[in-house]
């Protein structure tokens, strides 16, 4: 329980980071960032549960 409990805690903390990517970068570059991010993010996490 605990390791998952660090990886959505990770996840959370990507989430803010692409939330202050996307507040300071212009739209359609901030929006690039975000999506490779939360493809990275999502590929951890399926990668975390095989």
């Amino acid at each position: 329980m605990k390791l998952e409990t660090a990886i959505k805690f990770r996840v959370a903390i990507a989430f803010v980071i692409v939330l202050i990517l996307l507040s300071f970068v212009k739209w359609p570059l901030g929006l690039g960032l975000a999506v490779i991010w939360l493809a990275i993010v999502i590929w951890q996490l399926i990668k975390q549960i095989k």
